[in-house]
This record gives structure tokens, C-alpha cells and sequence, in this order.
């Protein structure tokens, strides 16, 4: 049975801690800064770095086998671990929305066919080259990582939704 704590506590300065536990032995807390526009823009900025880097960091254990396809999920499981979180908490549905975009943004420049990334690489090519890539090629290339990539995330979501 999960049952769920939360304990609030106030220093000196008026920054509150908020510790959240789960009866099942997960603990997470934060702590609420009142921070001035300026500052608060660049620790977002900074964050949202030091998250591209985690997610770059996972992306290659996924690569590399050290991570198992089990930790992959499409639409559907995002959906699902949205709602999950959300439940807990306004904080840490911010959390959530905010790993969706950095991850958005980190996997849509990776060079996978269909996505930006590849678009850089064939925009790369042709300005080595001084001369346009054949759109037909371009286009198939897209169409066949497009489908490939469907494919991979419908994969996805039923290993996690049948399967584990």
C-alpha cells in the first residue's frame, strides 16, 4: 500500500524545504528560493543544460547496452508517467514538463533520419559538396527513418505496456 508524507520547513531567510516520502522508501525534496527575473532565467538556462547532458549521457548508455530497452517509452508511457507525477504534486509536474522539452529538443537535433538532425547533416553535405542533395534521396531517406522511427516507438510503448 503506498501511502505519501510531506513535511514543510522554513529557515531564516524565508526559503521553505519541502520534503515529500513515499511509504514504499522513496524520498524526494526541494527547496523554494525567491529569487529575483534575472537570476531565476539563468539557473533555468543552467538546469535545462545540465539535463540536455543527462539525457545525452542516457541516450549513449541506451547505444552502448549499459541501459536495456525496458527504460524506452513512446507517447503513451509519457502520458502515463505525466499523469503519475502529476498527481504528486504541481512542482514536480514542472519537473516533468521540463525533462519533456529538454528531451524534445535533444533528441530532435540527434542525426536521426526524419528529424532535424538529419537535416543538418544533409544541409552539412551540400555545403561541402557546393551543390544540392537529389530530393528524392533526401525525401526516402526521411520517409524510411520516419516510418523506422514510428515503428521503434509503437515498439516501445507496447514493451512497456505488456511486458513489464
Amino acid at each position: 500500500q503506498k501511502r505519501e508524507y510531506q513535511s514543510t520547513v522554513e529557515d531564516e531567510a524565508g526559503n521553505v524545504t519541502v520534503q515529500k516520502a513515499w511509504g514504499f522508501g522513496i524520498m524526494q525534496s526541494y527547496t523554494a528560493y525567491h529569487l529575483g527575473f534575472f537570476e531565476s532565467i539563468g539557473r533555468s538556462v543552467s538546469y535545462c543544460l545540465r539535463m540536455g547532458w543527462v539525457i545525452l549521457g542516457t541516450v549513449g548508455q541506451l547505444i552502448t547496452g549499459q541501459l536495456g530497452l525496458d527504460a524506452v517509452g513512446g507517447p503513451l508511457t509519457t502520458i502515463g508517467m505525466t499523469a503519475e507525477v502529476a498527481r504528486s504534486g504541481f512542482r514536480y509536474f514542472l519537473d516533468i514538463v521540463v525533462m519533456i522539452d529538454v528531451n524534445l529538443a535533444v533528441m530532435n537535433l540527434l542525426p536521426i533520419p526524419a528529424l532535424d538532425g538529419c537535416r543538418i547533416i544533409f544541409t552539412a553535405i551540400e555545403w561541402i559538396r557546393r551543390k544540392p542533395v537529389n530530393r528524392k534521396v533526401e525525401a526516402i531517406v526521411h520517409t524510411v527513418g520516419l516510418l523506422l522511427l514510428f515503428g521503434f516507438v509503437i515498439l516501445a510503448d507496447i514493451n512497456q505496456l505488456f511486458f513489464l
